[in-house]
């Protein structure tokens, strides 16, 4: 199950929140309400390709930066510690930076397009 919200904002060129939920849960058919997962997909004038994934679970939050160069990775890296000192509603259990972010508009077509299909229909 997936839900995907556009974000309209002036600092983001193309974006968009993707919120993932799976099937999986407890006997009762529910599950867990401390576990959410979701990712900020984002084209940004200044830092490229970015896609931000949060993972919180019973242990905490975890967050990885995926920029589109190790470069951008290694830059915003250099603010983890700010970051860490920030969130304090949650303990900040991991936090990681890697440079291998795709573009967000053609990761959302390889989404919601099933391998080995088009876009658009070309049989008449």
């Amino acid at each position: 199950d997936k839900i995907i919200l556009p974000l309209p904002l002036p600092f983001v060129e193309q974006g968009y929140l993707l919120i993932e939920r799976d099937g999986r849960g407890s006997e009762a058919g529910e599950k867990d309400p401390a576990e959410r997962r979701f990712s900020l997909h984002l084209t940004m004038s200044d830092l490229g390709n970015l896609r931000i994934d949060f993972f919180r679970n019973g242990e905490g939050l975890f967050i990885r930066f995926s920029a589109d160069s190790r470069e951008k990775a290694e830059f915003l890296a250099g603010f983890g510690d700010e970051l860490k000192a920030a969130i304090t509603m949650v303990p900040l259990v991991g936090l990681s930076f890697s440079g291998d972010a795709a573009d967000p508009i053609g990761d959302l077509i390889r989404r919601l397009v099933p391998e080995g299909r088009s876009i658009l229909d070309t049989k008449a």
